[in-house]
């Protein structure tokens, strides 16, 4: 998303913009809240950051380990609460449902190339991901 806060910050602004559920009428209307920003930001040591639990379905990468260490470093450091967080394995199946359709059907194929073209290994479960991503749409509707 970002390399600094304000990245994160800009990113939230435009995405939590008013205007953008009109645009979108899936999108739901909450606005962005600068008073709770500055509330959070100055007393940071008060704010809570979920860190999710590597799962079964949910395998990281060493540079995805890496890159969640020194970013709990980091929040650790400048005095932030870090809650490690779950979900439970019917959770994930949901969640699998929906990602594998989403794969499929047009996001997958750019963020496999990226994960290739940046020299970072495919884990051993999205090779066969990436197989299928490769068939195109009709032979995926064929072994459906």
């Amino acid at each position: 998303m970002g390399y600094k806060v304000n990245d994160l910050i800009t990113t939230c602004k435009v995405l939590f913009d008013e205007k953008a559920c009109l645009l979108d009428a899936n999108l739901p209307v909450s606005p962005f809240n600068d008073q709770i920003l500055q509330q959070t930001m100055q007393e940071p040591s008060k704010m809570k950051i979920g860190v999710l639990d590597e799962s079964y379905f949910l395998k990281c990468s060493e540079s995805v380990k890496r890159s969640m260490k020194m970013t709990s470093d980091v929040l650790k450091n400048a005095g932030y609460e870090l809650v490690p967080f779950s979900f439970t394995n019917e959770e994930w199946d949901e969640a699998r449902k929906f990602y594998i359709g989403l794969l499929v059907n047009g996001i997958g194929p750019p963020i496999l190339d990226s994960i290739v073209n940046n020299n970072e290994p495919l884990m051993n479960h999205v090779t066969p991901m990436k197989l299928f991503c490769e068939m195109g749409s009709i032979r995926r509707w064929m072994m459906e």
